[in-house]
């Protein structure tokens, strides 16, 4: 199996960069799936920013193997991920995208946005809320 070709960055946790490759194939995909799972493995919540700013489109494959990995952990990432946000100015990725997420409509909140930065901007609650203390009962 290869490996993931591309970025899975959790250096900003609990902020965790996904940005494949332009081009990824059947195999770096599946590599993909090794890299989600160990970081799931981790069992901690986690935002989650989706960079496909490089991206001019999206092959068949791509867009199956992501509604296969959706559907597969689904329910872990249910319960990890505490936002989605992704960066696609393509409107043809933008599309592939949304097929994936209609396939399985995940319960974390999930925006679309055209930059890196709106992205950024629309997790940055999320991310505060994740950073804030517990509060210890009384």
């Amino acid at each position: 199996m290869a490996a993931f070709a591309g970025q899975l960055d959790a250096e900003a946790w609990p902020l965790v960069v996904l940005k494949p490759t332009a081009y990824p194939t059947k195999d770096s995909l599946e590599g993909l799936d090794v890299a989600l799972g160990e970081l799931l493995d981790r069992g901690e919540r986690f935002c989650l920013l989706g960079d496909l700013s490089h991206k001019n489109g999206m092959e068949l494959h791509e867009v199956q193997h992501l509604q296969a990995l959706f559907e597969e952990q689904g329910e872990r990432l249910d319960r990890q991920v505490v936002a989605f946000g992704l960066a696609i100015p393509s409107a043809m990725v933008r599309g592939g995208m949304r097929l994936v997420l209609r396939a399985r409509q995940p319960r974390f909140p999930t925006a679309v946005h055209r930059s890196r930065r709106e992205a950024s901007r629309y997790l940055a609650p999320f991310l505060t809320e994740l950073s804030l203390p517990v509060a210890v009962g009384h």
